[in-house]
């Protein structure tokens, strides 16, 4: 290779190496994407969110908490598998549904409420799921 033709090929490259690394990072941007929304979906699909009639009674064996919002995922004793929307009690530290409850926890919620009760060392914890209590 002479002079000009590796002078050409370095302005090549010196020309087109942002638009191969942006290239590269979009298509790493798109296959992260697509993993994380499958995850989301089987997430989504195993622990089914509860319902206003549902109703929920046992003790947590698994907590999964969401990076982002406040929503909860337990699994109970008994095997079923839950996702928990948000809820907050103020009187409470932490105040948050989802930074409160731990393993071994019972917890109880009758159908058709919205009423959420914590079970820990005998004493009952009062959430309203969706809601602020105690503001």
């Amino acid at each position: 290779m002479n002079k000009e033709e590796n002078k050409n090929s370095i302005d090549y490259i010196k020309k087109y190496w942002p638009i191969s690394i942006l290239l590269i990072g979009l298509i790493m941007f798109s296959i992260t994407s697509i993993e994380s929304d499958k995850t989301n979906k089987k997430m989504k699909a195993e622990y089914p969110y509860i319902q206003t009639e549902d109703s929920l009674n046992g003790q947590i064996t698994k907590i999964i908490k969401q990076k982002r919002g406040n929503e909860l995922k337990v699994e109970l004793k008994s095997g079923v598998k839950k996702s928990i929307g948000w809820a907050t009690n103020e009187i409470y530290n932490p105040k948050e549904l989802t930074d409160f409850v731990m393993i071994n926890d019972s917890i109880f919620k009758p159908s058709y409420s919205d009423d959420f009760f914590v079970y820990r060392n005998g004493n009952r914890y009062d959430f309203l799921l969706f809601n602020y209590l105690n503001e």
